[in-house]
């Protein structure tokens, strides 16, 4: 009968809309659990950056470091080789000083 088909048709379409709804709120509580679990990942993102950037500060001070020790060699040595030619040319004059 009419009346029946068009209750059928009422339902039909009612349960339409909530296997739509229910599809749309497992969705949402699919992607709340992936968020909630990508915050519980969030501090220890945080700690890993945090040591990869004591790291490398850690490095840049090692590099300061190892440039100034090698800064201070190298001035170290240019003062010993000055030295050695301010030796070697006061021989030099002694010398050119006996031979005149």
């Amino acid at each position: 009968s009419r009346r029946f088909r068009r209750l059928m048709a009422r339902g039909h379409g009612r349960a339409l809309a909530l296997r739509e709804r229910v599809a749309s709120l497992e969705e949402r509580v699919v992607a709340e659990e992936s968020a909630r679990g990508a915050r519980r990942n969030i501090p220890a993102d945080i700690a890993g950056a945090a040591e990869r950037l004591t790291s490398l500060v850690d490095t840049m001070h090692l590099d300061s470091a190892q440039r100034d020790a090698e800064r201070d060699r190298l001035v170290g040595e240019l003062v010993e080789w000055r030295s050695r030619f301010r030796d070697a040319e006061r021989a030099r004059e002694q010398l050119e000083g006996r031979a005149i």
